[in-house]
């Protein structure tokens, strides 16, 4: 279905690599997340989508006691390595 192939892209490497170089897309998320530490500090944070994990281990950076990513994809395969 479309739903597959859409989602199932995202567990390409190439397809993750192109959105962590996006560096508008990067800086947005980063400072969102380090200009309102205070809003992550001492919460548990679930990331659902996470990809390569990188907004999980921003939201651990910015004080979250306990972060969860999840992801559904084979991307998780890799994230883990």
């Amino acid at each position: 279905s479309d739903y597959a192939n859409y989602f199932s892209s995202y567990a390409d490497l190439y397809h993750q690599k192109i959105m962590l170089k996006d560096q508008h897309r990067m800086n947005a998320y980063y400072n969102a997340i380090m200009k309102n530490q205070h809003v992550f500090r001492d919460k548990v944070v679930m990331d659902v989508g996470s990809g390569s994990g990188i907004l999980a281990l921003w939201a651990a950076k910015a004080g979250a006691k306990r972060v969860y990513a999840v992801e559904y994809t084979d991307m998780a395969k890799h994230a883990r390595n």
